[in-house]
């Protein structure tokens, strides 16, 4: 008989649920045979009008077997797909949960970031307050100064021009200081001069601050030659008179004018050397000029020996051809050269605000060019890579201030020749 319909062969229940772990081992209680005859009976008129042979029911039984199985193994795959599809929601959960946490993990930081932004733009905010009130401070302290420069130097122009040791005006000592530039020019271009004689020139000891020019003379042409008779005159003036502490002292008795000058321009000198203030020493200066006026003492001819000594230094370059009054003109030439170096140099010594000259020393021109300007070229050293001073025509022209910055200002800068690859 067929098992489908959930009877046994021995009459009982083969469908018994267990109620507790074990109880499916345990023998099932049969049941009253009136209601197995019932069942039975039920069974055998439900197969009758499909009965077949004993050959078939064997068929069906194994058919419904394999039914069963496959409904099995299919309920067996469906729990597998379901746990599977179980893993994979409980996965995609996992990774949400995963990423909720990284985001909130995020947030907090972001959070934290927007508060330290916050704190920044508060202290930037602060900073910015400070900021303005320094910058509205400085400009009113800048304000200040310019007012406060504005007032020195109206008192400056009234010291200066008030004071009745003033002496001498800025103006007037640039303008001198051009014509000495065109006078000695004007004496280089002397045609009493012959620069393309004497070799034995260089050798007459007329180089006080460049000794290269007594060996660039030997090797030059006449136009080098009249440029270095230029710097050699500029040279000896600033030697003799244009460095010098002069005084313009005269008398009857010559030898002791000259002693006086020399005196006072010594004790200048070492009171400088002591250490005296600046201020110090122009007070005593001017003070002194004004004494030597006060006693008619004033207008020293102080250039005559120094043109004197120059007139034969250049001697050498007399052209043998050149007549007795050639040469006499020429000596006066070298005469008034002599005193308007005198003249220059007083003015600057009578100033309140002194003024010196400066020769430019042998290096490269790109550091001098605030106080130089090239004037022409020689001949150089082919290994040179750059421009390079090898001597002054015309020294530079300063002006210290009485009052502000230490540095001199430059009135007229130095022509200098430099040399090239």
């Amino acid at each position: 008989m067929s098992r489908s319909n959930g009877s046994s062969l021995f009459g009982w229940n083969s469908k018994a649920t267990p109620t507790a772990e074990g109880e499916l081992d345990k023998p099932p209680v049969p049941e009253p045979r009136s209601n197995q005859a019932a069942r039975d009976r039920a069974r055998n008129s439900r197969r009758q009008p499909t009965e077949t042979p004993s050959g078939g029911g064997r068929v069906a039984g194994h058919a419904s077997k394999s039914e069963g199985q496959a409904a099995r193994d299919s309920h067996v795959t469906s729990t597998r797909d379901l746990k599977s599809q179980l893993q994979q929601q409980e996965s995609l959960i996992n990774d949400l949960l995963a990423k909720v946490q990284s985001s909130e993990m995020k947030v907090q930081s972001s959070e934290i970031e927007v508060q330290q932004l916050q704190t920044a733009l508060g202290q930037a905010r602060q900073q910015a307050g400070v900021i303005t009130d320094l910058s509205d401070k400085l400009l009113a302290a800048e304000a200040e100064i310019r007012q406060l420069q504005t007032k020195e130097q109206t008192l400056r122009d009234f010291m200066l021009h008030n004071a009745n040791d003033q002496g001498s005006s800025e103006q007037a000592v640039i303008n001198q200081y051009t014509r000495l530039g065109q006078s000695i020019h004007k004496l280089a271009m002397s045609k009493t001069y012959h620069v393309e004689r004497s070799t034995s020139f260089a050798s007459q000891g007329i180089w006080p601050q460049n000794d290269n020019l007594g060996a660039l003379w030997e090797a030059s042409s006449r136009p080098t030659r009249l440029l270095i008779l230029r710097a050699a005159i500029f040279q000896t003036l600033h030697s003799k008179i244009l460095s010098h502490e002069v005084f313009d002292v005269h008398g009857t008795d010559t030898h002791l004018v000259t002693d006086l000058a020399k005196v006072l321009g010594q004790f200048e000198r070492t009171i400088v050397h002591q250490g005296a203030s600046r201020d110090t020493v122009i007070d005593w200066r001017l003070s002194t000029f004004k004494c030597i006026k006060a006693a008619g003492l004033e207008g020293t001819d102080f250039g005559v020996q120094v043109a004197q000594d120059m007139y034969d230094v250049f001697s050498p370059l007399i052209a043998a051809e050149a007549t007795q009054e050639e040469q006499t003109n020429l000596r006066r030439i070298i005469i008034d050269l002599c005193q308007e170096a005198s003249a220059l140099r007083l003015l600057m010594r009578k100033s309140r605000e002194p003024y010196e000259c400066w020769l430019m020393a042998r290096g490269p021109l790109k550091d001098k060019l605030h106080l130089c300007d090239s004037f022409g070229e020689v001949a150089g050293d082919s290994t040179q890579t750059e421009s390079l001073i090898s001597f002054t025509l015309v020294g530079a022209l300063v002006r210290y201030e009485r009052f502000g910055s230490e540095e001199p200002r430059v009135l007229e800068k130095a022509q200098v020749i430099v040399t090239s690859n």
